[in-house]
């Protein structure tokens, strides 16, 4: 499997969608019932930096 990053903050999903960044899977943990996108993480390098700024700001 490729080096991916699970994220369980919907605001983020919901960040990396805005920025055209598909994830591999969504899903609903078994045990939380929590939802979780799985994204590539190579991917994901440029919009995670944006993510960060924008927190940052």
């Amino acid at each position: 499997m490729k080096d991916v990053k699970y994220i369980y903050n919907i605001k983020q999903i919901n960040f990396y969608l805005e920025n055209n960044i598909k994830p591999v899977k969504i899903d609903i943990h078994k045990k939380t019932k929590k939802v979780f996108a799985v994204f590539d993480t190579q991917e994901t390098e440029e919009v995670y930096k944006k993510w960060c700024e924008r927190i940052k700001n």
